[in-house]
């Protein structure tokens, strides 16, 4: 989904943001007192969404985990709240007395747009590596077939690795999982490269 700020001119506290979150219509992200709105995703990034949480899901039947698209909270820290676009939680844990807000996420999966990609590689990637639950933190992109997957090997240790094609196979260990591309990008088309177009009309 894509955040667009909602609140700059004015820090708010951790407190007034989960008041006002409660009543609110749409939902909204809160890091370091601003507020984040999450506008509607397209048709594709929705999609991918589906995919990989349809994919996990199916993996994932009959064990104690649970697979939540950009609807379930998660505090990544104080004053730091986020709507990861898929997140998977085994043996889930709410934080306590605040309305449906994950406080252990296992796997989280960012699917990058235009408005998200700084802050999903950036600063979000530093805050999700600072979660002591959190295995795997996964960034797919949108607009070309890679997907970039950083698997925690220790307390401050992280591997990366970077798929590219549609046979390649992500091994989420922590939940004994597997995900291909093919299955992340089932039925996504790319963008059409316009530079390619125009250098072949020549």
């Amino acid at each position: 989904m894509s955040r667009n700020l909602a609140v700059k001119e004015s820090l708010i506290s951790e407190a007034e943001y989960l008041a006002f979150e409660e009543k609110s219509k749409i939902k909204h992200e809160f890091m370091d007192g601003e507020i984040f709105s999450m506008a509607g995703g397209k048709r594709y990034h929705s999609l991918t969404i589906s995919n990989i949480a349809r994919y996990l899901g199916n993996q994932l039947e009959g064990k104690p985990c649970e697979v939540h698209t950009n609807d379930l909270r998660v505090r990544v820290k104080p004053a730091h709240y986020v709507y990861p676009d898929v997140v998977v939680a085994c043996n889930l844990k709410l934080v306590p007395n605040i309305f449906d807000t994950l406080e252990n996420p296992q796997i989280i999966f960012e699917v990058l747009s235009k408005s998200t990609a700084y802050r999903d590689r950036i600063e979000k990637r530093m805050d999700y590596h600072d979660l002591e639950s959190l295995t795997d933190y996964v960034i797919v992109h949108q607009t070309e077939m890679r997907v970039e997957h950083y698997e925690r090997v220790a307390q401050k240790e992280w591997t990366l690795r970077i798929y590219e094609q549609t046979s390649d196979s992500i091994n989420l260990k922590s939940i004994k999982c597997q995900l291909s591309l093919g299955q992340i990008y089932q039925n996504v088309e790319f963008p059409i490269n316009l530079k390619l177009v125009k250098s072949k009309k020549k």
